[in-house]
């Protein structure tokens, strides 16, 4: 009886662990396949004054300043992250240190902020 209880035991954690994989399987392909929707194809357009003519003058100036003529604009860039420490608070542990930037992913990714928690 105790061997036949052992064995539904072990079926039943097999049988879940199965129809848990399959969920995340499932899940992996439905944010793979929303990511693709959100990823627009270049468009090959180049800045342009006419691109901010309704703007107030202040935003043209530094649309001016800080984007050449001529440039071609990007239509997507992947952002992402990563959880690189933890640290228990309280006797709660949250991530301590997080790191994030663009091209997340690609030989391009560079971290541009960085952000560290020290005391809560």
């Amino acid at each position: 009886m105790f061997v036949k209880i052992l064995v539904d035991i072990v079926i039943l954690i097999a049988v879940s662990f199965f129809v848990l994989v399959i969920m995340q399987v499932r899940t992996n392909q439905q944010v793979s396949r929303l990511w693709q929707t959100l990823e627009s194809t270049p468009t090959q357009q180049h800045f342009h004054v006419d691109m901010i003519t309704l703007f107030p003058a202040p935003v043209q100036r530094y649309f001016l300043h800080a984007i050449a003529l001529g440039t071609l604009l990007v239509t997507s860039i992947k952002l992402g992250g990563i959880f690189q420490a933890e640290r228990t608070f309280e006797g709660i542990t949250i991530p301590s240190r997080i790191s994030a930037g663009w091209w997340f992913g690609t030989e391009r990714y560079v971290e541009s902020f960085v952000s560290e928690i020290e005391v809560l």
